[in-house]
């Protein structure tokens, strides 16, 4: 996404659910942070627009970025996305975050984001963050088993 001057937020919340974080750390210190991603993730989610992230977005729905995909043709060379690109120019795909997972301290979090951007490319993870006075960070978790998905 180095490329992209038009980010393109997916609306609805997503998570991958067979890709999480795994080890002793979230059986114990981040636990708390890993039920409530969980318990928060029940029900439909919508991301809102308004926040000042650096670079022009928009948030739109699941419907519409399935419905600017291109149907791919056998034996000729399209990966279904010509379509989305038309549709979105200079986006270099679109983006989905989860709902975000506290602690009871609101100190420590958890969060989904994955990069979607053609039929081999994109990839996604759960990021755990800790917050450095008014700032979050992503933390270093030792003995942290990670979860990463990409093509």
């Amino acid at each position: 996404m180095a490329k992209a001057k038009n980010l393109v937020l997916q609306e609805e919340t997503a998570t991958n659910w067979s890709c999480m974080p795994s080890g002793k750390p979230m059986e114990t210190d981040w636990k708390s942070v890993l039920d409530n991603f969980r318990s928060a993730d029940v029900g439909l989610h919508l991301i809102r627009a308004g926040q000042d992230l650096g670079l022009p977005y928009e948030v739109v729905p699941a419907s519409t970025i399935a419905a600017s995909m291109d149907r791919p043709i056998p034996n000729l060379v399209s990966d279904g996305w010509q379509g989305f690109r038309t549709r979105f120019p200079d986006s270099g795909g679109y983006l989905q975050f989860s709902v975000v997972g506290f602690d009871a301290a609101r100190q420590r979090a958890m969060v989904y984001v994955a990069h979607h951007c053609g039929s081999l490319c994109g990839g996604g993870v759960h990021h755990l963050l800790e917050r450095d006075g008014d700032k979050w960070r992503e933390a270093k978790v030792p003995g942290l088993i990670q979860c990463v998905w990409g093509s």
